[in-house]
Order: structure tokens, then C-alpha cells, then sequence
């Protein structure tokens, strides 16, 4: 092959290198490819992830109340020990509650409009209470008398809190201004009882 075939050919390379620089410069530049998080980035993302699901199962499962499954023999049985201690039983204590069969708020309790005390709040509240919370830590504990205790037990509060308020002239310390709170938690406490106490209720066959 002659020198000038040689130029030629190689002038002809230049063009097409050329050529091809300058359709490389125009096309639309490629995504940059995503870079791998690195494995320890990742397994602390999956430790964390981990950690705040159990945490949260680990709350749901401290929060639920278990409850057994035939609790009626233990009950049976708690039963028969009060009655050898001359003491009520529980379906004496369940029926000594004192329903509620009206309305009962701050204002059909208003001091100023009504002259009714609301002393019979206290008879709303199961009156064994100290019996129910002796047979929840010993070998007759069962989940649903346990329950019913600590509901009762967060029943009082309200009761409580109600009687010393009305007890005091509540106009003159903050103009009445306390008492639609004290009724609101009196019926959430009092609501939440009902649901356990329907669980000793079933055990009880009654």
C-alpha cells in the first residue's frame, strides 16, 4: 500500500473519531448508577427497624390483659373459700353495684340546680373490693379477677376525687369549673369496669 493510501485511510479515522466525540458530546448524559449503601449503613438501618418493632409488640403484649382461657374452676374456688370464711361471695359483691339509670353529668349534678347529693356514687363501685384484690396475688390468681381488681382500683380515683369536690363548695373554688373533667373520667373509669366485671360475670355463670 502506497503513503498515500496510508494518509488517506488515516485521515478517514480521524473523521470518524471525530464523528463519533461529537454524538457522544450531544446524547443525553447516563444516570449516574445508584451507589450501594455500605453493609454496615444497611444492618444498622435493619438492627433499628428490629429494635422498634419489638419494642412496640413488646408494649402490646405488656398492655393486654391475658385472660384465661376457663376461669370459671378457679373462680369456683375462690368462691368456696369465702363462703368458709363467712364473707360474700362474688356474685353477692357484683350484685351489691349500684346501677346507673339516669343521666349523670356536671350539669344534673349542678350544686346550684339540684339539691341531690351524689354520695350514691359510691355504691356504683363493687363494695369487696379488698376481698377481689386478695385472691389476685396468690395461687387462686386468675387474669380476669385481676382485671376487675385493678379496675375498681382505678374506679375509686374518680369517686373519690367527685366526693371531695362536691364536698367543698365547688363554686367558690373554681367556679364549677373542674366538674364536667371529674364526670368525664368517672364514666371512662366506670365503662372500663363494666367490660371486666362482664368477664366474672360469664366465668360465674351469671
Amino acid at each position: 500500500m502506497s503513503y498515500r493510501n496510508d494518509h488517506e485511510a488515516a485521515l478517514h479515522r480521524v473523521d470518524a473519531l471525530e464523528q463519533e466525540v461529537a454524538r457522544l458530546r450531544t446524547a443525553a448524559p447516563r444516570p449516574a448508577a445508584t451507589k450501594p449503601a455500605p453493609r454496615a449503613s444497611l444492618f444498622r438501618i435493619v438492627l433499628a427497624t428490629a429494635l422498634i418493632a419489638g419494642g412496640i409488640a413488646a408494649v402490646v403484649a405488656r398492655d393486654r390483659p391475658t385472660v384465661a382461657a376457663d376461669p370459671a374452676p378457679v373462680i369456683a374456688k375462690i368462691e368456696e373459700k369465702l363462703a368458709s370464711r363467712d364473707k360474700p361471695s362474688l356474685k353477692d359483691c357484683i350484685a351489691a353495684i349500684a346501677p346507673i339509670d339516669r343521666a349523670v353529668d356536671e350539669v344534673t349534678t349542678d350544686p346550684r340546680g339540684s339539691a341531690e347529693s351524689v354520695k350514691w356514687i359510691e355504691k356504683t363501685a363493687a363494695p369487696c373490693r379488698t376481698e377481689i384484690r386478695s385472691f389476685t396475688t396468690g395461687p387462686d390468681d386468675t387474669a380476669v379477677l385481676v382485671r376487675w381488681a385493678n379496675a375498681e382500683d382505678r374506679l375509686a380515683d374518680p369517686i373519690s376525687m367527685i366526693g371531695v369536690y362536691y364536698g367543698q363548695d365547688p363554686y367558690r373554688l373554681d367556679n364549677y369549673s373542674t366538674a364536667a373533667q371529674l364526670w368525664r373520667e368517672y364514666h371512662r373509669a366506670r365503662i372500663a369496669r363494666d367490660d371486666a366485671l362482664a368477664q366474672v360475670k360469664l366465668a360465674l355463670g351469671s
